[in-house]
Protein backbone atom coordinates (compact mmCIF):
# COMPACT_ATOMS: atom_id res chain seq x y z
CA UNK A 1 0.00 0.00 0.00
CA UNK A 2 1.22 3.47 -0.78
CA UNK A 3 1.41 5.93 2.09
CA UNK A 4 -0.85 8.93 2.41
CA UNK A 5 0.01 12.34 3.73
CA UNK A 6 -1.54 12.63 7.17
CA UNK A 7 -4.42 15.10 6.92
CA UNK A 8 -4.12 18.50 8.56
CA UNK A 9 -6.66 19.35 11.21
CA UNK A 10 -8.34 22.31 12.80
CA UNK A 11 -9.46 22.20 16.43
CA UNK A 12 -11.77 23.85 18.93
CA UNK A 13 -11.10 23.03 22.58
CA UNK A 14 -13.45 25.28 24.63
CA UNK A 15 -12.39 23.89 28.03
CA UNK A 16 -8.70 23.77 27.16
CA UNK A 17 -8.31 20.04 27.77
CA UNK A 18 -4.62 19.11 28.01
CA UNK A 19 -4.83 15.54 29.34
CA UNK A 20 -7.27 12.64 29.18
CA UNK A 21 -7.04 8.97 30.10
CA UNK A 22 -10.16 7.94 28.20
CA UNK A 23 -11.31 9.37 24.87
CA UNK A 24 -14.62 8.77 23.13
CA UNK A 25 -14.33 9.65 19.44
CA UNK A 26 -17.31 10.35 17.18
CA UNK A 27 -16.42 10.50 13.47
CA UNK A 28 -18.89 12.43 11.34
CA UNK A 29 -19.87 13.95 8.03
CA UNK A 30 -23.06 16.02 7.91
CA UNK A 31 -24.60 14.65 11.12
CA UNK A 32 -25.93 17.89 12.66
CA UNK A 33 -29.39 16.34 13.10
CA UNK A 34 -28.20 13.19 14.90
CA UNK A 35 -24.90 13.82 16.68
CA UNK A 36 -26.61 15.07 19.84
CA UNK A 37 -27.81 11.59 20.78
CA UNK A 38 -24.52 9.61 20.75
CA UNK A 39 -22.73 12.56 22.36
CA UNK A 40 -25.19 12.70 25.26
CA UNK A 41 -25.13 8.90 25.72
CA UNK A 42 -21.32 8.91 25.68
CA UNK A 43 -21.33 11.56 28.40
CA UNK A 44 -23.72 9.46 30.52
CA UNK A 45 -21.57 6.39 30.04
CA UNK A 46 -18.37 8.15 31.03
CA UNK A 47 -19.95 9.70 34.13
CA UNK A 48 -21.71 6.49 35.22
CA UNK A 49 -18.98 3.93 34.64
CA UNK A 50 -15.67 5.84 34.57
CA UNK A 51 -16.05 8.69 37.10
CA UNK A 52 -12.44 8.20 38.21
CA UNK A 53 -11.02 8.71 34.70
CA UNK A 54 -10.15 12.01 33.09
CA UNK A 55 -12.24 11.81 29.93
CA UNK A 56 -13.00 13.82 26.81
CA UNK A 57 -15.43 13.44 23.90
CA UNK A 58 -13.93 14.30 20.51
CA UNK A 59 -15.95 14.88 17.37
CA UNK A 60 -13.61 14.15 14.44
CA UNK A 61 -15.37 15.67 11.47
CA UNK A 62 -14.92 16.22 7.71
CA UNK A 63 -15.62 19.99 7.78
CA UNK A 64 -19.34 19.26 7.49
CA UNK A 65 -21.16 22.12 5.77
CA UNK A 66 -24.37 21.34 7.70
CA UNK A 67 -22.93 22.74 10.98
CA UNK A 68 -22.23 19.41 12.67
CA UNK A 69 -19.60 21.34 14.59
CA UNK A 70 -22.10 23.70 16.22
CA UNK A 71 -24.57 20.91 16.97
CA UNK A 72 -21.84 18.90 18.71
CA UNK A 73 -20.46 21.78 20.78
CA UNK A 74 -23.95 22.82 21.92
CA UNK A 75 -24.69 19.44 23.55
CA UNK A 76 -24.79 19.96 27.33
CA UNK A 77 -22.26 17.53 28.84
CA UNK A 78 -20.24 17.33 32.04
CA UNK A 79 -17.47 15.66 30.07
CA UNK A 80 -15.37 18.23 28.17
CA UNK A 81 -15.53 18.19 24.39
CA UNK A 82 -13.10 18.85 21.54
CA UNK A 83 -14.01 19.41 17.90
CA UNK A 84 -11.49 18.29 15.24
CA UNK A 85 -11.85 18.60 11.50
CA UNK A 86 -10.01 17.70 8.35
CA UNK A 87 -9.61 20.56 5.84
CA UNK A 88 -12.53 21.29 3.55
CA UNK A 89 -12.63 18.71 0.77
CA UNK A 90 -10.66 16.04 2.68
CA UNK A 91 -13.25 13.33 3.25
CA UNK A 92 -13.27 9.77 4.55
CA UNK A 93 -13.94 8.16 7.91
CA UNK A 94 -10.38 6.84 7.93
CA UNK A 95 -8.96 10.36 7.79
CA UNK A 96 -11.21 11.34 10.70
CA UNK A 97 -9.98 8.40 12.78
CA UNK A 98 -6.31 9.09 12.05
CA UNK A 99 -6.86 12.64 13.34
CA UNK A 100 -8.60 11.20 16.41
CA UNK A 101 -5.82 8.71 17.18
CA UNK A 102 -3.13 11.38 16.84
CA UNK A 103 -4.96 13.81 19.13
CA UNK A 104 -5.73 11.10 21.71
CA UNK A 105 -2.04 10.20 21.90
CA UNK A 106 -1.12 13.87 22.35
CA UNK A 107 -3.53 13.98 25.30
CA UNK A 108 -1.85 10.94 26.85
CA UNK A 109 -4.93 8.75 26.51
CA UNK A 110 -4.73 5.09 27.49
CA UNK A 111 -8.03 4.04 25.90
CA UNK A 112 -9.98 5.21 22.85
CA UNK A 113 -13.62 4.32 22.16
CA UNK A 114 -15.17 5.03 18.75
CA UNK A 115 -18.93 5.29 18.11
CA UNK A 116 -20.60 6.60 14.97
CA UNK A 117 -22.35 9.96 14.88
CA UNK A 118 -25.65 8.69 13.46
CA UNK A 119 -26.24 5.98 16.08
CA UNK A 120 -29.80 5.83 17.37
CA UNK A 121 -29.41 2.68 19.46
CA UNK A 122 -26.38 3.53 21.61
CA UNK A 123 -26.84 3.34 25.38
CA UNK A 124 -24.46 4.50 28.14
CA UNK A 125 -23.52 0.85 28.70
CA UNK A 126 -21.95 0.71 25.23
CA UNK A 127 -19.18 2.94 26.57
CA UNK A 128 -18.63 0.64 29.53
CA UNK A 129 -18.62 -2.57 27.51
CA UNK A 130 -16.26 -1.18 24.87
CA UNK A 131 -13.82 0.61 27.20
CA UNK A 132 -13.61 -1.72 30.21
CA UNK A 133 -11.52 -4.48 28.54
CA UNK A 134 -8.87 -1.91 27.60
CA UNK A 135 -8.13 -1.36 31.29
CA UNK A 136 -7.82 -5.13 31.76
CA UNK A 137 -5.07 -6.03 29.32
CA UNK A 138 -6.78 -5.95 25.90
CA UNK A 139 -5.62 -3.79 22.99
CA UNK A 140 -8.68 -4.05 20.76
CA UNK A 141 -12.40 -4.55 21.44
CA UNK A 142 -14.73 -5.41 18.55
CA UNK A 143 -18.51 -5.10 18.81
CA UNK A 144 -21.13 -7.84 18.70
CA UNK A 145 -24.61 -6.68 17.70
CA UNK A 146 -27.99 -8.34 17.41
CA UNK A 147 -28.44 -8.36 13.63
CA UNK A 148 -31.49 -8.89 11.48
CA UNK A 149 -30.88 -11.67 8.96
CA UNK A 150 -30.78 -9.17 6.07
CA UNK A 151 -28.31 -6.78 7.71
CA UNK A 152 -24.54 -6.80 7.37
CA UNK A 153 -24.49 -8.86 4.20
CA UNK A 154 -21.01 -7.76 3.09
CA UNK A 155 -19.66 -8.78 6.48
CA UNK A 156 -21.61 -12.04 6.64
CA UNK A 157 -20.81 -13.26 3.15
CA UNK A 158 -17.32 -11.84 2.54
CA UNK A 159 -15.36 -10.08 5.28
CA UNK A 160 -16.18 -12.26 8.30
CA UNK A 161 -15.73 -15.70 6.69
CA UNK A 162 -12.68 -14.58 4.71
CA UNK A 163 -10.78 -12.97 7.61
CA UNK A 164 -11.69 -15.85 9.91
CA UNK A 165 -10.46 -18.37 7.34
CA UNK A 166 -7.23 -16.47 6.64
CA UNK A 167 -6.07 -15.52 10.12
CA UNK A 168 -7.82 -18.05 12.37
CA UNK A 169 -9.69 -15.66 14.72
CA UNK A 170 -13.48 -15.44 14.92
CA UNK A 171 -14.09 -11.69 15.05
CA UNK A 172 -17.80 -11.66 14.27
CA UNK A 173 -18.04 -8.00 13.21
CA UNK A 174 -14.76 -7.08 11.48
CA UNK A 175 -16.52 -4.16 9.78
CA UNK A 176 -18.10 -2.93 13.04
CA UNK A 177 -18.14 0.84 13.29
CA UNK A 178 -18.19 0.94 17.10
CA UNK A 179 -15.02 -0.37 18.74
CA UNK A 180 -12.25 0.46 21.19
CA UNK A 181 -8.47 0.33 21.11
CA UNK A 182 -5.50 1.03 23.35
CA UNK A 183 -2.97 3.81 22.93
CA UNK A 184 -0.22 1.37 21.80
CA UNK A 185 -2.51 0.03 19.09
CA UNK A 186 -3.40 3.56 17.94
CA UNK A 187 0.31 4.35 17.75
CA UNK A 188 0.88 1.18 15.72
CA UNK A 189 -1.91 2.08 13.28
CA UNK A 190 -0.51 5.56 12.68
CA UNK A 191 2.79 3.96 11.57
CA UNK A 192 1.12 1.60 9.10
CA UNK A 193 1.07 2.47 5.38
CA UNK A 194 -2.43 3.11 4.07
CA UNK A 195 -4.23 3.87 0.84
CA UNK A 196 -7.44 5.58 -0.27
CA UNK A 197 -9.61 2.58 0.66
CA UNK A 198 -8.28 2.78 4.23
CA UNK A 199 -8.93 6.52 4.35
CA UNK A 200 -12.51 5.82 3.32
CA UNK A 201 -15.01 3.01 3.97
CA UNK A 202 -12.40 0.27 4.45
CA UNK A 203 -11.05 1.67 7.71
CA UNK A 204 -12.91 -0.65 10.10
CA UNK A 205 -11.94 -3.84 8.26
CA UNK A 206 -8.34 -2.57 8.12
CA UNK A 207 -8.18 -1.85 11.86
CA UNK A 208 -9.72 -5.17 12.89
CA UNK A 209 -7.60 -7.25 10.52
CA UNK A 210 -4.36 -5.57 11.60
CA UNK A 211 -5.21 -6.20 15.25
CA UNK A 212 -5.44 -9.92 14.40
CA UNK A 213 -2.37 -9.95 12.11
CA UNK A 214 -0.18 -8.22 14.71
CA UNK A 215 -1.20 -10.73 17.37
CA UNK A 216 -2.60 -8.12 19.77
CA UNK A 217 -4.78 -9.18 22.72
CA UNK A 218 -8.30 -8.78 21.32
CA UNK A 219 -11.80 -9.49 22.54
CA UNK A 220 -15.40 -8.77 21.61
CA UNK A 221 -18.13 -6.98 23.53
CA UNK A 222 -21.83 -7.77 23.20
CA UNK A 223 -23.65 -4.45 23.04
CA UNK A 224 -27.06 -5.79 23.97
CA UNK A 225 -29.01 -4.95 20.86
CA UNK A 226 -29.05 -3.92 17.21
CA UNK A 227 -27.04 -1.20 15.54
CA UNK A 228 -29.69 1.31 14.50
CA UNK A 229 -28.42 4.22 12.46
CA UNK A 230 -29.43 6.59 9.68
CA UNK A 231 -30.44 4.92 6.44
CA UNK A 232 -27.79 5.53 3.79
CA UNK A 233 -28.34 6.25 0.10
CA UNK A 234 -27.59 2.84 -1.46
CA UNK A 235 -26.78 3.83 -5.08
CA UNK A 236 -24.23 6.50 -4.18
CA UNK A 237 -22.60 4.77 -1.22
CA UNK A 238 -22.73 1.04 -1.76
CA UNK A 239 -20.11 0.64 -4.48
CA UNK A 240 -17.46 2.58 -2.50
CA UNK A 241 -18.33 0.65 0.68
CA UNK A 242 -18.16 -2.69 -1.13
CA UNK A 243 -15.01 -1.84 -3.10
CA UNK A 244 -13.11 -0.29 -0.19
CA UNK A 245 -13.71 -3.27 2.10
CA UNK A 246 -12.83 -5.86 -0.54
CA UNK A 247 -9.76 -3.85 -1.54
CA UNK A 248 -8.53 -3.74 2.07
CA UNK A 249 -9.21 -7.46 2.47
CA UNK A 250 -7.33 -8.43 -0.70
CA UNK A 251 -4.40 -6.04 -0.20
CA UNK A 252 -3.76 -7.13 3.38
CA UNK A 253 -4.05 -10.73 2.21
CA UNK A 254 -1.33 -10.08 -0.36
CA UNK A 255 0.95 -8.23 2.03
CA UNK A 256 0.65 -10.71 4.91
CA UNK A 257 0.75 -14.07 3.18
CA UNK A 258 3.29 -15.32 5.74
CA UNK A 259 0.76 -14.70 8.52
CA UNK A 260 -2.03 -16.74 6.95
CA UNK A 261 -0.49 -19.40 4.72
CA UNK A 262 -0.08 -22.00 7.49
CA UNK A 263 -3.20 -21.15 9.53
CA UNK A 264 -5.70 -24.00 9.57
CA UNK A 265 -9.10 -23.68 11.20
CA UNK A 266 -10.18 -20.89 13.51
CA UNK A 267 -10.51 -20.26 17.22
CA UNK A 268 -13.08 -18.23 19.18
CA UNK A 269 -12.01 -15.13 21.08
CA UNK A 270 -13.44 -13.87 24.39
CA UNK A 271 -16.81 -12.10 24.41
CA UNK A 272 -17.78 -9.73 27.25
CA UNK A 273 -20.97 -7.79 27.94
CA UNK A 274 -23.45 -10.60 28.48
CA UNK A 275 -24.73 -9.04 31.71
CA UNK A 276 -27.42 -7.15 29.79
CA UNK A 277 -30.73 -7.04 31.65
CA UNK A 278 -32.66 -7.02 28.40
CA UNK A 279 -31.58 -7.82 24.88
CA UNK A 280 -33.20 -5.55 22.30
CA UNK A 281 -34.32 -7.23 19.09
CA UNK A 282 -33.68 -5.68 15.67
CA UNK A 283 -36.42 -4.05 13.63
CA UNK A 284 -37.79 -5.96 10.68
CA UNK A 285 -35.82 -5.39 7.47
CA UNK A 286 -37.44 -6.09 4.13
CA UNK A 287 -35.63 -6.67 0.85
CA UNK A 288 -36.81 -7.77 -2.58
CA UNK A 289 -34.69 -10.69 -3.84
CA UNK A 290 -35.84 -9.94 -7.40
CA UNK A 291 -33.80 -6.73 -7.42
CA UNK A 292 -30.64 -8.63 -6.49
CA UNK A 293 -31.33 -11.31 -9.09
CA UNK A 294 -31.74 -8.62 -11.77
CA UNK A 295 -28.40 -7.09 -10.73
CA UNK A 296 -26.76 -10.52 -10.97
CA UNK A 297 -28.17 -11.22 -14.42
CA UNK A 298 -27.36 -7.71 -15.62
CA UNK A 299 -23.82 -8.18 -14.33
CA UNK A 300 -23.43 -11.28 -16.48
CA UNK A 301 -24.26 -9.27 -19.60
CA UNK A 302 -21.86 -6.48 -18.59
CA UNK A 303 -18.96 -8.50 -17.17
CA UNK A 304 -19.15 -11.99 -18.73
CA UNK A 305 -15.87 -11.53 -20.64
CA UNK A 306 -14.12 -10.42 -17.46
CA UNK A 307 -15.66 -13.26 -15.43
CA UNK A 308 -14.50 -15.74 -18.07
CA UNK A 309 -11.02 -14.26 -17.73
CA UNK A 310 -10.90 -14.30 -13.91
CA UNK A 311 -12.74 -17.50 -13.03
CA UNK A 312 -11.86 -21.16 -13.40
CA UNK A 313 -13.72 -22.54 -16.42
CA UNK A 314 -15.99 -24.79 -14.32
CA UNK A 315 -17.02 -21.85 -12.13
CA UNK A 316 -17.77 -19.63 -15.11
CA UNK A 317 -19.85 -22.36 -16.75
CA UNK A 318 -21.91 -22.73 -13.57
CA UNK A 319 -22.49 -18.96 -13.42
CA UNK A 320 -23.57 -18.93 -17.05
CA UNK A 321 -26.00 -21.76 -16.34
CA UNK A 322 -27.49 -19.85 -13.40
CA UNK A 323 -28.56 -16.99 -15.71
CA UNK A 324 -31.55 -19.03 -16.82
CA UNK A 325 -32.83 -19.77 -13.31
CA UNK A 326 -36.04 -18.00 -12.23
CA UNK A 327 -36.26 -16.59 -8.73
CA UNK A 328 -38.29 -19.56 -7.49
CA UNK A 329 -35.42 -22.00 -8.17
CA UNK A 330 -32.42 -19.67 -8.01
CA UNK A 331 -29.61 -20.90 -5.75
CA UNK A 332 -26.01 -19.69 -5.39
CA UNK A 333 -24.25 -22.52 -3.49
CA UNK A 334 -21.82 -21.81 -0.65
CA UNK A 335 -18.96 -23.71 -2.24
CA UNK A 336 -19.36 -21.91 -5.56
CA UNK A 337 -19.36 -18.53 -3.80
CA UNK A 338 -16.24 -19.41 -1.78
CA UNK A 339 -14.26 -20.57 -4.81
CA UNK A 340 -15.28 -17.47 -6.77
CA UNK A 341 -13.94 -15.23 -4.01
CA UNK A 342 -10.68 -17.17 -4.03
CA UNK A 343 -10.33 -16.66 -7.80
CA UNK A 344 -11.04 -12.94 -7.44
CA UNK A 345 -8.49 -12.57 -4.64
CA UNK A 346 -5.84 -14.20 -6.82
CA UNK A 347 -6.83 -12.10 -9.86
CA UNK A 348 -6.65 -8.95 -7.75
CA UNK A 349 -3.14 -9.88 -6.67
CA UNK A 350 -2.01 -10.69 -10.23
CA UNK A 351 -3.70 -7.58 -11.69
CA UNK A 352 -5.32 -9.72 -14.36
CA UNK A 353 -7.58 -6.70 -14.89
CA UNK A 354 -7.29 -3.27 -13.22
CA UNK A 355 -8.13 -3.51 -9.47
CA UNK A 356 -11.13 -1.19 -9.82
CA UNK A 357 -12.57 -3.33 -12.60
CA UNK A 358 -11.95 -6.50 -10.61
CA UNK A 359 -13.92 -5.19 -7.63
CA UNK A 360 -16.74 -3.68 -9.71
CA UNK A 361 -17.20 -6.97 -11.57
CA UNK A 362 -17.35 -8.89 -8.27
CA UNK A 363 -20.32 -6.91 -7.01
CA UNK A 364 -23.03 -8.47 -9.26
CA UNK A 365 -21.85 -11.92 -8.17
CA UNK A 366 -22.23 -10.78 -4.56
CA UNK A 367 -25.77 -9.63 -5.39
CA UNK A 368 -26.48 -13.12 -6.69
CA UNK A 369 -25.28 -14.60 -3.42
CA UNK A 370 -27.44 -12.11 -1.44
CA UNK A 371 -30.47 -13.13 -3.50
CA UNK A 372 -29.83 -16.79 -2.73
CA UNK A 373 -29.28 -16.07 0.98
CA UNK A 374 -32.48 -14.02 1.19
CA UNK A 375 -34.54 -16.88 -0.27
CA UNK A 376 -32.92 -19.50 1.95
CA UNK A 377 -33.12 -17.58 5.24
CA UNK A 378 -36.53 -15.95 4.86
CA UNK A 379 -38.06 -17.89 7.77
CA UNK A 380 -34.98 -18.17 10.00
CA UNK A 381 -34.78 -16.68 13.49
CA UNK A 382 -31.59 -15.10 14.89
CA UNK A 383 -30.13 -18.36 16.16
CA UNK A 384 -30.77 -20.18 12.90
CA UNK A 385 -29.25 -17.32 10.95
CA UNK A 386 -26.04 -17.48 13.00
CA UNK A 387 -25.81 -21.20 12.30
CA UNK A 388 -26.26 -20.43 8.59
CA UNK A 389 -23.38 -17.90 8.65
CA UNK A 390 -21.20 -20.34 10.58
CA UNK A 391 -21.78 -23.00 7.94
CA UNK A 392 -20.53 -20.57 5.27
CA UNK A 393 -17.42 -19.95 7.37
CA UNK A 394 -16.76 -23.68 7.64
CA UNK A 395 -16.76 -23.99 3.84
CA UNK A 396 -14.09 -21.28 3.67
CA UNK A 397 -11.96 -23.06 6.25
CA UNK A 398 -12.39 -26.49 4.67
CA UNK A 399 -11.35 -25.24 1.22
CA UNK A 400 -8.44 -23.05 2.34
CA UNK A 401 -5.82 -25.53 1.01
CA UNK A 402 -7.25 -24.84 -2.45
CA UNK A 403 -6.75 -21.09 -1.90
CA UNK A 404 -3.14 -21.68 -0.90
CA UNK A 405 -2.59 -23.79 -4.02
CA UNK A 406 -4.03 -21.03 -6.22
CA UNK A 407 -1.93 -18.41 -4.44
CA UNK A 408 1.30 -20.28 -5.18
Amino acid sequence: MSGLVFPDRSEENPRHVEHAELVVGIPSLNEADLIHYPTARADEGLRSFFPDKQSVIINCDNASPDETRGAFLRVQTETPKIYLSTPEGVLGKGNNLFNLFQRALELGAKAIVVVDADLQSITPKWIRHLAEPLFNGYDFVAPVYVRHRYEGTVGNSIVYPFTRCLYGKRVREPMGGDFALSAPMAEMLLREPRDEAVAGFGINTWITTLAVIRGLPICQSFLGGPRVHKAKDPPSRFLPLFSDNCSVLFRLMEKHHEQWKDVRWSKPIPVFGFDQEEVRMPHEVRIDPRIFLEEFKGGFIQYKRIWEQLLHQDLFMKIREMQSFPLETFEFPRLLWTLILYDFAVAFRRKTVPPETCLESLMPLYFGRVCSDARTTVNMDLREMEIYVEEQCKVFEETKPWLEKLWR
